[in-house]
């Protein structure tokens, strides 16, 4: 993710997030129609401001403020990562040219600071990862699969992490994200899973989410809820590995040598722009797209004009 984390806090999303990779028997009943989400809105995805500025957390990235972004794309070694990690790491292992191994994808929902709805659902669907794969120039669905998640403070730090109030619908899910910015957000995530990442030509990343009434003898507030969602991938340099891991602990330039400040965070494949969720459902992408901000190398991904030609399963 490109964003600064704590030790602490990655343990415990290390801990919840990893599992065996199962593609789930039976997919949401309660779906958005066929054409809901079309290659433009990939591309747009990736290529436009966010729909709402996002106030920008300690140690984040600008990206995340103000569009999506392509970090390390298609491109999974530690000489694809951005200087700043890769120069802060306190032992250099992952850092070098060997590729990292296996993925895993994400997503935010983040209120923003005139959201006013407090009896507002959110209704997210099951999280796709799809990968192109260089051999075959075909598009391979890696993982459907239910969203678990937990609060984060909305800087990502420390370790305040907390149980959702969240019901599970199918093989969907509604979470109650918090009221205001400065309370945090809900980060989900679907599971690591190993992957041939010599062969990955470009990665998709999806979610379809709408809004819903919280307790339905209360009033409906929809018409006052701004909640924002993004969606991204990490790739990791191996299954086995976590955040925590001491490999991938990274040192405060400002305090090289206090341990105590050590801190952890992988730097993501990319991640999308902020979309609002609204009443009726939408689809949230991330595409390793060549004209999307590049964070660390441009042309790691695909371009625009050959994802139309060749584009991912959209629904």
């Amino acid at each position: 993710m490109i964003h600064r984390f704590s030790r602490t806090a990655l343990v415990l999303i290390s801990a919840l997030a990893v599992g065996a990779a199962t593609l789930p028997a039976h997919a949401d009943q309660d779906v958005p129609a066929p054409g809901t989400n079309t290659v433009e809105t990939l591309i747009e995805d990736m290529t436009l401001e966010n729909e709402i500025v996002l106030g920008k957390p300690n140690g984040s990235s600008p990206g995340r403020q103000y569009r999506g972004v392509n970090a390390m794309g298609n491109d999974p070694r530690g000489t694809n990562t951005p200087g700043y990690w890769r120069d802060a790491l306190v032992d250099p292992d992952y850092g070098d040219d060997d590729l990292w191994t296996a993925i895993s994808p994400w997503m935010f929902i983040e209120p923003t600071d005139d959201n006013e709805a407090v009896n507002t659902r959110v209704h997210i669907g099951q999280i796709r990862l799809n990968i192109l794969r260089k051999s075959t120039n075909r598009w391979h669905t890696v993982q459907i699969h239910s969203l678990d998640g937990a609060l984060y403070p909305v800087h990502l730090t420390g370790n305040q992490v907390e149980v959702p109030s969240l019901r599970r619908v199918g093989n969907a899910i509604e979470v109650l994200p918090p009221t205001k910015s400065k309370d945090g957000l809900y980060h989900g995530w679907g599971q690591l899973v190993g992957y041939p990442t010599w062969d990955i030509k470009a990665v998709h990343v999806k979610v379809d989410a709408k809004l819903v009434v919280g307790e339905e003898s209360l009033p409906d507030d929809r018409d006052r809820a701004q909640y924002l969602i993004q969606v991204g991938a990490d790739y990791y340099p191996n299954k086995e590995a976590r955040v925590g891991d001491a490999k991938l602990q990274l040192f405060d330039p400002e305090d090289p040598t206090n341990k105590e400040a050590y801190y952890s965070y992988l730097p993501g494949v990319g991640l999308s722009r902020a979309k609002l969720v609204t009443n009726q459902w939408r689809t949230f992408n991330f595409v390793t797209l060549n004209e999307a901000k590049a964070e660390v190398a441009p042309n790691k991904g695909i371009d625009a004009a050959e994802l139309r030609q060749n584009p991912p399963p959209l629904n």
